[in-house]
């Protein structure tokens, strides 16, 4: 399941698209469990970088409104500072998660790859913003598709980053493949949601394995699905339409 392949990475994408791969859930998360122990210092290192970034943003978005007690800050100036950080910090979450994919490939990087993807801000910020704004609208109208769309986008940013897709054909793409593997994608991410509450009931403890173990799960997955790197083929707008029938077999 997880060997490597001669094939250009636009047959990859365009036979998974088929439904031509083997999503064997107990080996994508015992795999990912080795990559996150393997990776487990570079990824601790890097998240600490992210949280003091995020902490920078904090203070001067504090300072800027001129908030000095706890009892000012109010759940819009909450939500107003989440999605400045996520926006701001939207290059260097997306270098984040390519780290994930080069665990899989036995790649650990430095602190300085964190920056590596700021020369992309602008596409990156776009498909982040773009996804923050629609998985909001899905979760205002009806918390299922506020859900689903966080799942089926889940790829994009990884797509703007590594492969240079535009943010619209990186969207399409990563829908297109997520749909094509929905329900075991929706297994994987009720997973997720298990492990996240047990790793905040650990008082946060828990999201220091958490977080990078999430990271290496959805770098593999990008790795098995769209192949890691540029494409030596242009995956071009005509082979995202064909898309044929195939089977996928899940394994759980």
């Amino acid at each position: 399941m997880f060997k490597r392949t001669d094939k250009s990475h636009s047959d990859l994408i365009q036979q998974n698209l088929n439904g031509e791969y083997n999503f064997n859930l107990k080996d994508i998360l015992a795999k990912g469990f080795d990559n996150t122990m393997s990776s487990i210092l570079v990824f601790l290192q890097m998240l600490l970088v992210v949280f003091g970034l995020s902490m920078v943003i904090a203070l001067f978005y504090i300072k800027f409104n001129g908030i000095q007690t706890m009892e000012q800050f109010s759940q819009g100036h909450l939500m107003t500072l989440d999605l400045i950080i996520q926006l701001v910090l939207a290059p260097v979450t997306a270098a984040l998660m390519l780290q994930g994919a080069r665990s899989h490939l036995k790649k650990l990087a430095t602190i300085k790859f964190l920056f590596s993807k700021l020369p992309q801000a602008l596409p990156i910020c776009l498909v982040t913003a773009f996804i923050l704004v629609i998985t909001k609208a899905g979760m205002t109208l009806f918390i299922l598709p506020g859900l689903y769309l966080m799942i089926a986008t889940s790829f994009a940013v990884l797509l703007v980053a590594d492969k240079r897709m535009t943010p619209i054909a990186a969207l399409i793409l990563s829908i297109k493949m997520v749909n094509r593997y929905l329900f075991p994608f929706t297994i994987l991410y009720g997973v997720f949601l298990i492990l996240l509450v047990l790793s905040i009931l650990s008082f946060g403890i828990g999201l220091l394995l958490f977080l990078p173990f999430y990271y290496n799960i959805n770098g593999l997955l990008y790795c098995e699905l769209f192949g890691y790197g540029s494409s030596s083929n242009n995956f071009s707008d005509e082979a995202q339409q064909k898309g044929a029938d195939g089977d996928c077999t899940f394994d759980a």
